[in-house]
C-alpha cells in the first residue's frame, strides 16, 4: 500500500469503463511504426482517426517479441473534492517503467502503455536481425536436407547394456556439505522452498545472507579453482591409460554430444509436462531450440593413445558470462559458512558499501597463503570412455549418503535477455530484466512452475546425463535473478528420467546406446584423419530426415592467450587454423523387440530397444535444395534432387 488511495494491482473491471472515459488515440503518422510490429490498426472512418488500445498492444509486443510476460500495472487512485478521481499508473515490463497521470483509468493506462511501448521496442529491429542470422547459421550447420539411400547397409549397436564401472581413484578430496540449514530442502519431496522457508521464518540474518547474491567483480578468482579441460587433466590421463580407455571426457564436454544423439535415436520424443498446472496445457512439449538445432563443437586432442574430448566454445568472455560466473561463486556461497565464503572476496562481507569495479574493491584481506581446493570427482568407465564428474555436494553418512549436483537457475527473463537489446553491452543486458521476480508457486509467469517448465524442455536432458555420469542422486536447484535468490528445490534423477525419457530404464538404455554410437562416430572420424591429429568435430541433429550431421577438420595451428590478471575465471583466448573439412551423415532407425518403430517412446522395462545406424560421407548422398543451402541468404533456389557424384 502507498499514498492516500493505496497502490493496487490492476484488474479487468467493466465498471472502470465509466462515463467520460476516452479511448487512447494515435496520430496517423504513427502507423508505420506500429505496422512494423504487425499490429492491427482499426480506422474510425467517422472521425478519421486511428483508434488503438495501447494496453493490449504493448502486452502482445512484450509477450511475443521479447518473450516476456505481460506488463504489470500499479495504480494509485486519489479522490478529488468533486468525487472524481486522479489516476497515477506505472507500467513495467522487461526491466523498463513508464508512468502516466490522468482523469480516467483507461486513458491513463493507455498513455502509460504508449510510453512503455517506446521503451521496450528499443533495439527490436536489430534483435530481429540477430535472430534471423542465428536461424541461418543453424541451417548452415545442419547442412542441406538429404535423402536416405535406398538400400543402406545398416549396422546395429549391441542391445545389451555395457558395464558402467566406477573407477576407484587414489586422489580423493572431501565432498562439500550444504550450509545455512539448506539440507532441509532435501526432505521436501521435490517441493520448492523459499529462503524464508529454509531459515524457518525467524532467522533474519540467514534470510538476508541467502537472498543477496555477491556479484562476480567482488570475487577474488585466484582463490577459486579453475576448470581443467579433460585433455589437460593428468589424473584423468593416468586413469584412462590404466583402464585401457580410448577417450576421456568431462560431463560438460560430452553431455551435449550425447544429448544430440538421444534426440535422433528417440526421434525427437516430446517431454512430459502433465504434472504442471492448466496454465501450461497446450504449450510446446518439444525441446528448446538450443537442444534441437544448435551445433555442438568439441576438440579431440590426442595424447599417448587417448583422445581427450574438450568443449570448443568461443574463447574469452561470453554474452551470458554473468550466469557462468555466478554458477561458480554461488556453489561456494551455498556450501561455505559466511566467514569462509568471505575469504574468497576481495572485500569481506559487511565491509562497507558495495563497490562497482575490481579497482574500487581493492584487497582489504591480509596477505595469506590460500590454496584452492581441486575439488572432488567421480570417475567412471563406459564403452571405452573414461568419464570425469565433479561432485558438488553430499548429504547423509555411509551407505545412506546421497551425492548431488548444485545448479543455479536464473529466471526466464534473465536467461532470454542476452539475444535482445543489441544496443546494450552484453554484460549489462541482464540489468534491464532484474525487475522480473518469482512471486508465486504456480502460473505461467513470475512463478517457480514457469522455471520448472523451462527446465524440462531445456535443462533436464543435460542435468540427467551429468548426474548419471557422476552416479549422483539428484540436483539441488537455486532460483535467482542474478541479484536475489528466490528459492531452492531438490529434483531427484528419477524425476528427470520420467519427464524426459519416460522411465529410468529407458534413460539408462539411451545413455548406453548413446556412448556406443558416439564411439563409432569418433572411430570413423579419426580413421579419416590418420596420424594422431587433433581434430575439431561438430555435431548437428536434423529433425526432417532423422539424422546427425558430423563435420570434422584437422587442427593445423593454435595459439593460446591467457586472460588478464583479475579475469582468471574466463576461458583462455585462442586462435586456431584448420585444414579442409569433411562431413558425414549418420542416419538412424530403431526397433522395439525386433520390429521397426518410428517413435520408440513408450517402452516397458521388459522390451528391448534396438538402434541401427548408417554413416556415409555427405558428398555421397542425394541432397535436396543443394543450391539453396550454398546460398541461404541470397534468396530461394530451385527445389530439386541432386544425385551424388562419384
Amino acid at each position: 500500500a502507498g499514498g492516500r488511495g493505496g497502490i493496487v494491482q490492476a484488474r479487468k473491471d467493466e465498471n472502470d469503463a465509466a462515463k467520460g472515459e476516452e479511448e487512447g488515440k494515435v496520430a496517423v503518422d504513427a502507423k508505420p511504426l506500429l505496422e512494423q510490429h504487425g499490429f492491427m490498426l482499426v480506422e474510425d472512418q467517422a472521425k478519421e482517426v486511428l483508434r488503438i488500445d495501447y494496453v493490449q498492444r504493448v502486452n502482445k509486443l512484450v509477450a511475443f517479441k521479447l518473450r516476456m510476460p505481460f506488463p504489470r500495472y500499479d495504480i494509485l487512485r486519489t479522490p478529488r473534492e468533486d468525487n472524481s478521481m486522479i489516476w497515477e499508473i506505472e507500467a513495467s515490463a522487461a526491466g523498463r517503467r513508464a508512468s502516466a497521470t490522468g482523469s480516467t483509468k483507461k486513458g491513463t493506462m493507455q498513455d502509460a502503455a504508449k510510453s512503455l511501448l517506446e521503451k521496450v521496442q528499443f533495439g527490436d529491429a536489430e534483435t530481429r536481425k540477430i535472430r534471423k542470422a542465428d536461424d541461418v547459421e543453424a541451417q548452415k550447420a545442419a547442412g542441406p536436407v538429404v535423402q536416405r539411400p535406398a538400400n543402406p547397409e545398416w549396422l546395429q549397436l549391441p542391445a545389451e547394456h555395457s558395464p558402467f564401472t566406477a573407477i576407484e581413484a587414489p586422489y580423493l578430496s572431501p565432498v562439500p556439505l550444504l550450509a545455512h540449514g539448506l539440507h532441509d530442502v532435501l526432505r521436501r519431496n521435490n517441493a520448492v522452498a523459499t529462503t524464508t522457508d529454509v531459515a524457518g521464518g525467524g532467522a533474519h540474518k540467514v534470510v538476508k545472507y541467502l537472498k543477496k547474491i555477491v556479484q562476480p567483480p567482488a570475487i577474488d578468482w585466484k582463490k577459486v579453482e579453475g576448470f581443467v579441460p579433460p585433455s589437460q587433466d593428468e589424473r584423468l590421463q593416468e586413469l584412462s591409460k590404466s583402464n585401457k580407455a580410448r577417450f576421456k571426457a568431462s560431463t560438460s564436454s560430452i553431455t551435449s554430444l550425447l544429448g544430440h544423439i538421444y534426440q535422433v535415436v528417440s526421434n525427437f520424443k516430446p517431454v512430459d509436462t502433465s504434472d504442471l498446472s492448466e496454465s501450461f496445457k497446450g504449450l510446446p512439449k518439444n525441446f528448446s531450440f538450443t537442444l534441437m538445432k544448435k551445433p555442438v563443437g568439441v576438440m579431440l586432442r590426442y595424447n599417448d593413445g587417448v583422445y581427450g574430448i574438450d568443449s570448443d566454445g568461443p574463447p574469452g568472455e561470453k554474452p551470458n558470462q554473468i550466469l557462468i560466473d555466478l554458477g561458480k561463486s554461488m556453489e561456494r556461497m551455498l556450501t561455505l559458512s559466511e566467514g569462509e565464503f568471505s575469504k574468497l572476496l576481495l572485500k569481506p562481507l559487511g565491509g562497507g558499501d558495495a563497490a562497482e569495479t575490481v579497482e574500487e574493491l581493492g584487497n582489504s584481506l591480509p596477505d595469506e597463503v590460500f590454496e584452492a581446493d581441486p575439488g572432488a570427482y567421480n570417475y567412471s568407465l563406459c564403452n571405452e570412455f573414461m568419464l570425469r564428474s565433479q561432485l558438488d555436494c553430499i548429504y547423509g553418512k555411509d551407505g545412506n549418503a546421497k551425492i548431488f549436483d548444485l545448479k543455479t537457475r536464473a529466471t526466464h527473463a534473465i536467461r532470454n535477455c542476452f539475444h535482445v537489446l543489441p544496443d546494450v553491452p552484453a554484460p549489462e543486458r541482464h540489468l534491464h530484466f532484474i525487475d522480473y521476480k518469482i512471486v508465486r508457486q504456480k502460473g505461467l509467469w513470475y512463478s517457480f512452475e514457469r522455471e520448472i517448465y523451462d527446465m524440462i524442455r531445456s535443462a533436464f536432458l543435460k542435468y540427467s546425463t551429468q548426474l548419471r555420469i557422476g552416479r549422483m542422486h539428484g540436483a539441488f536447484v537455486t532460483y535467482h535473478n542474478t541479484l536475489e535468490i528466490f528459492g531452492f528445490q531438490y529434483v531427484p534423477l528419477t524425476v528427470m528420467d520420467r519427464l524426459v525419457y519416460g522411465s529410468t530404464h529407458l534413460a539408462n538404455t539411451h545413455f548406453d546406446q548413446g556412448t556406443k554410437m558416439l564411439a563409432k562416430i569418433m572411430d570413423q572420424v579419426i580413421e579419416a584423419f590418420p596420424g594422431n591429429k587433433d581434430i575439431s568435430l561438430t555435431m548437428t541433429p536434423n529433425v526432417k530426415t532423422r539424422h546427425l550431421r558430423i563435420e570434422a577438420k584437422v587442427l593445423l595451428e593454435e595459439s593460446i592467450e591467457q586472460p588478464p590478471e583479475g579475469m582468471e575465471h574466463l576461458d583462455p583466448g585462442s586462435t586456431k587454423s584448420f585444414g579442409p573439412s569433411t562431413a558425414w551423415i549418420v542416419f538412424v532407425q530403431t526397433t522395439v523387440d525386433g520390429k521397426l518403430v518410428e517413435q520408440p517412446w513408450d517402452l516397458t522395462d521388459e522390451q528391448t530397444l534396438g538402434v541401427e545406424y548408417f554413416m556415409v560421407l555427405e558428398k555421397d548422398v542425394a541432397v535436396k535444395d543443394k543450391n539453396k543451402h550454398q546460398a541461404l541468404q541470397n534468396g530461394p533456389a530451385e527445389e530439386e534432387w541432386h544425385e551424388p557424384s562419384h
